[in-house]
């Protein structure tokens, strides 16, 4: 068993750095003030998932700074850009507002987030930090607004990082205006950018299934972002540009709640597959003939693999097919599976592969960042490079690659770890689903599913004398209720929060945390409000499930007392049937 956690509500895992990325979520009751949006738990957070909102620090303090510097009226707030596109999209978005009709997500109610905002209601300053060259573009709009705003800074992931501001922050004095139209900075590659980019090269053409390819991954063939949703986000706007007008997206398996929202609010909408199974597979294949008989294109299918937080997985050679078929790029996103452990490239492989890098990657929950690699076999790969080209522009600061390059030297001794330390937590909970007794009723992995396991060993990287691959480092449990799961959450020593692949054990109510007011909505997309999400981190993995027993051991003492209260109440003659 492991020492009592003494991490206290909103702080960050230990050793609690000032840009961690995590915060501590404990018992059932704060879940519901989340769900509830109750303004008083956010304020009690100390640490913040930096993509989810703009409330570190520095961040903070850097926006404070420039609305008085620019001499902003009060009642107005200020989201920082450090790219001129990013912050020109953000108004776009502004003023066009969250798709609130989309049959793949959840209603927004009428609120500040569908009110119209006229352009006129937003400015667009440009500054620059003298001493250190940084240019800041600063959106500029009535704190009323917020909520609207706060879909693309947390869906787009492009804002300013946490160690920009920090920087910027002492050489305040040194700020001043300059017009919009002032030629770019662009940001030059640094031996951090090069080293993560050769680092995941390397990792991609490692032990690849198949044997050794005639054609590799480069360099070059890397794009690097600020987040992994900031790769989703811009790959997804790239491949609208190549239609006129632009054409849907299908997605193939659940996914993570901002890659439904970006696929939602930017183009003209996407068809969901929510179960990722065979008879999906059946159901997407009719959608794309009906679109190619109505004369239309769609212009993508996209998957996770496996799929977050459900894990399911996909066949990637029958999603190959049927892209072929109807001329559709395939994108994976393979952030749950990881490069270490499956092979997504090769001739028969993806067209684009996104990754947040935030993970396992990084590992140590203090950076962020997001890759997409272009498939050099791929059929379709000089016109994707083309694309990014024309494209992109590296807005990932040194600072953030610095981090990321250094956390990222033991990523394939790390992995081994969250690798095994998973596979003996699936196959503890498993065990144990198999008792009646037991108030577990599933565990999501791709072990525990036989068409899922088949379809992640046809990629699965063959084992070397440097490292056998796993099956990830995720997984959920399903409760038979979700009282049961309530008690389980109160009485577990372990972290609590929104991340996967990090250093320490980190879980989370997915469901009933993001969805917990479209349980019904949920629900009927295959996910389950008694559930549980597990991202095991590096601990003895024999403590863990020492932690867990004791959960579950609360669990069925407050089952045993509750029916033993009822059978007593029977006895006396309290209860009336």
């Amino acid at each position: 068993m492991s020492a009592t956690i003494t991490t206290q509500l909103g702080e960050a895992l230990p050793p609690g750095q000032k840009h961690a990325i995590t915060f501590h979520l404990p018992k059932w009751t704060n879940v519901l003030r989340m769900v509830n949006k109750d303004r008083s738990i956010i304020a009690q957070l100390k640490s913040f998932y930096p993509r989810m909102m703009p409330g570190h620090v520095d961040v903070k303090a850097l926006s404070v700074e420039v609305l008085k510097f620019l001499q902003v009226p009060e009642g107005n707030t200020t989201f920082i850009f450090t790219s001129l596109v990013s912050a020109a999209e953000c108004i776009d978005f502004a003023v066009k507002g969250p798709r609130v009709d989309d049959e793949n997500l959840p209603a927004i109610a009428e609120g500040p987030e569908t009110q119209p905002m006229p352009r006129e209601e937003l400015s667009l300053r440009v500054l620059e930090v003298e001493k250190t060259g940084q240019r800041l573009y600063a959106v500029i709009f009535s704190m009323a607004k917020m909520p609207r705003l706060m879909h693309f800074w947390a869906n787009a992931g492009t804002g300013i990082t946490t160690r920009v501001a920090e920087e910027s922050l002492p050489h305040v004095d040194s700020l001043r205006e300059i017009p919009i139209d002032s030629p770019a900075r662009e940001i030059p590659e640094s031996p951090a950018h090069l080293e993560i980019k050769e680092r995941i090269a390397t990792l991609l053409e490692r032990s690849p299934v198949g044997g050794e390819r005639s054609v590799k991954v480069t360099k070059d063939d890397i794009y690097l972002y600020q987040t992994g949703m900031t790769a989703i986000y811009k790959t997804h706007k790239y491949i609208l540009s190549t239609h006129t007008p632009p054409q849907k997206s299908a997605l193939f398996g659940f996914a993570f709640y901002a890659t439904l929202r970006v696929f939602s609010d930017f183009g003209p909408g996407y068809k969901l597959y929510p179960f990722g199974t065979a008879d999906d597979l059946t159901s997407l294949t009719q959608f794309l003939e009906s679109e190619k008989e109505a004369g239309r294109h769609v212009q993508a299918i996209w998957a996770e693999f496996p799929t977050n937080p459900s894990l399911t997985v996909p066949s990637l050679p029958r999603l190959r097919e049927i892209a072929n078929t109807y001329n559709a790029l395939l994108i994976i996103d393979d952030t749950v599976g990881s490069f270490a452990n499956i092979d997504l490239l090769g001739s028969n492989g993806v067209d684009i592969l996104v990754t947040s890098l935030t993970k396992s990657f990084s590992g140590y929950a203090d950076v962020m960042g997001g890759s997409a690699v272009l498939n050099p076999l791929g059929s379709r790969y000089q016109e994707l490079k083309t694309l990014y080209t024309a494209n992109y522009t590296l807005d990932y600061s040194p600072l953030d690659a610095s981090v990321l390059a250094s956390n990222s030297r033991d990523y394939l001794v790390r992995s081994h770890t969250l690798n095994t330390n998973t596979q003996s937590l699936v196959s503890y909970f498993q065990t144990h689903a198999q008792s009646p007794s037991s108030p577990i009723k599933t565990v999501q992995h791709p072990t525990t599913n036989p068409e899922f396991k088949a379809n992640y060993d046809l990629v699965k990287r063959p084992t070397t004398e440097e490292f056998a691959a796993g099956y990830g480092y995720l997984f959920s449990i399903v409760f038979k209720n979700v009282d049961m799961l309530r008690v389980f959450y109160d009485n577990l020593n372990m972290h609590m929060g929104p991340h996967l692949g990090a250093h320490r054990t980190i879980v989370i109510t997915y469901v009933k945390a993001l969805y917990g007011k479209d349980l019904g909505w949920a629900g009927g997309r295959g996910l389950s409000e008694a559930s549980m999400r597990i991202a095991p981190g590096l601990e003895d993995v024999d403590a863990l499930i020492g932690d867990f027993e004791n959960a579950l051991k609360a669990v069925t003492d407050q089952d045993g007392k509750t029916e033993g209260d009822v059978e007593k109440a029977l006895e006396g003659g309290l209860v009336s049937l």
